[in-house]
């Protein structure tokens, strides 16, 4: 009986890893921050690590900070992508701006999801989330909300192994 049950729970597991099986949409554009757009075309081939976060999310800038931490860990493995979808852009901007020099480096991977199309697409239902997309475009890891210590560890463990 228990061990029907251990199996049951595995697969529930295995079933939870495949949920996640999603690539990058064909098509999406966003807003830099800063200037500019974000597309496929400057994405291709790429190792991304996506965190989404909003102005109003409590817990969001400690999933940027460590985002962030592992984007310069391995520096040329990957290039890190901050999505924000606020209602706004304004709100986005502010944030940063309220966040202070701390968060300094990361206004210039930030980028503004305006009809979060682009989260809509990846499934992302709750705030924060991050996601590690292979070269492939496909979806390796998606976390949502903050990582706990396996999950920072399962993450860390991936991106060693990646080219």
């Amino acid at each position: 009986m228990l061990q029907r049950f251990i199996v049951a729970i595995l697969s529930l597991c295995v079933f939870d890893t495949a949920a996640y099986a999603q690539a990058l949409p064909a098509k999406f554009s966003l807003q830099s921050l800063q200037q500019g757009q974000l597309t496929p075309a400057d994405v291709r081939g790429q190792v991304l690590l996506i965190d989404f976060w909003a102005s109003w999310c409590k817990g969001c800038s400690k999933v940027m900070a460590l985002a962030d931490r592992l984007a310069k860990a391995h520096p040329g493995k990957l290039r890190f992508i901050s999505v924000s979808v606020d209602e706004d852009i304004a709100a986005a901007r502010k944030y940063f701006a309220d966040l202070g020099d701390d968060f300094k480096s990361l206004r210039a991977h930030s980028y503004f999801d305006a009809t979060t199309a682009f989260a809509e697409a990846l499934e992302i239902s709750a705030l924060p989330s991050l996601l590690l997309v292979g070269s492939d475009g496909k979806v390796l890891m998606h976390i949502t909300g903050q990582p706990d210590a396996r999950q920072e560890q399962e993450l860390r463990l991936l991106l060693e192994r990646m080219k």
